[in-house]
């Protein structure tokens, strides 16, 4: 979720993110969170309690870059994770996560 994460917060998601399952390079690996439509961006990113957080229309997205010490995201009420679909219909999220250095989330809004 990483390198999804930063695509979005970086990125804004214009453009394709990609990834290789670990160690196998011969296919392609899916998760939720790639099939996520966070829309169009609020605003620009920002740096906030050691994390790097974007807002979207759908949501956001938020990582800590690798090297750095880990941070706090807080987050709006009522925002879940991806579902088994991408769809905003995963489980809940607390109003404030603790991301470790080189982690990502993306969140989207219900």
């Amino acid at each position: 979720l990483y390198g999804l994460a930063a695509f979005w917060v970086f990125g804004a998601g214009e453009g394709a993110y990609a990834a290789t399952g670990h160690d196998d390079y011969s296919r392609t690996a899916w998760f939720s969170a790639l099939d996520a439509d966070l829309g169009r961006p609020l605003g620009r990113p920002r740096r906030t309690s050691g994390a790097w957080v974007r807002e979207f229309e759908g949501g956001l997205a938020a990582v800590v870059l690798s090297g750095e010490g880990g941070g706090t995201v807080r987050l709006p009420a009522g925002l879940r994770s991806p579902g088994p679909t991408g769809d905003p219909d995963g489980e809940a999220l607390a109003l404030e996560v603790r991301l470790s250095a080189h982690r990502g989330m993306i969140a989207l809004r219900a």
